[in-house]
């Protein structure tokens, strides 16, 4: 392990899970921010114990997409998913779109709300560590906005050359850019 990796994984104890409260409050932010309300598809998760619970934004009339977990090449890729019926249990317990759900292509997806332990203000995301999102937005321009657990924005967060940055944060009470 190197001293990132280090850095990360010491970082990623010492933060807790976000409170119920505080997901309703983000998901007021989103709801009202104009971005969302203009753009046409979304990049959207189910969320862990530990994220912020976003789930009440799968009954929009946006295109959303969600991660699928492609056993073959053990990676993520995003699916259209039409309704909750597209839904079925994937890896790690959580729900994911069946295999009969279209793929996105690169660029299909406007808008990418993405989890995370912690962000900085500066876009850096500190995930769980498996590098599951940084591979799956690697090759996407859409804008991206971080949903930091518990509203965790810290000074600095510890980042590897392939992490992928943010453009925005939505915490409880307001979208802020990334710079």
């Amino acid at each position: 392990m190197n001293e990132i990796s280090i850095a990360k994984q010491v970082l990623r104890q010492k933060l807790s899970s976000p409170e119920t409260a505080c997901s309703q409050k983000v998901l007021s932010t989103v709801k009202n921010w104009q971005t969302f309300q203009e753009v046409e598809s979304i990049g959207i998760y189910i969320a862990m114990n530990d994220e912020v619970n976003l789930n009440e934004l799968l009954e929009t009339d946006k295109k959303l997409y969600l991660p699928i977990y492609d056993k073959v090449n053990k990676v993520y890729r995003m699916a259209l998913v039409q309704d909750s019926k597209d839904l079925v249990e994937g890896k790690f317990g959580i729900s994911e779109p069946s295999e009969k759900c279209r793929l996105a292509d690169v660029d299909d997806i406007g808008l990418w709300l993405i989890p995370g332990r912690a962000f900085d203000k500066k876009g850096n995301r500190l995930g769980r560590g498996k590098g599951f999102y940084d591979r799956l937005l690697a090759d996407e321009n859409g804008l991206k906005a971080g949903v930091p657990a518990d509203g965790k924005v810290l000074e600095n967060v510890p980042t590897d050359k392939w992490d992928v940055k943010m453009n925005f944060l939505l915490l409880e009470d307001e979208v802020m850019t990334c710079n």
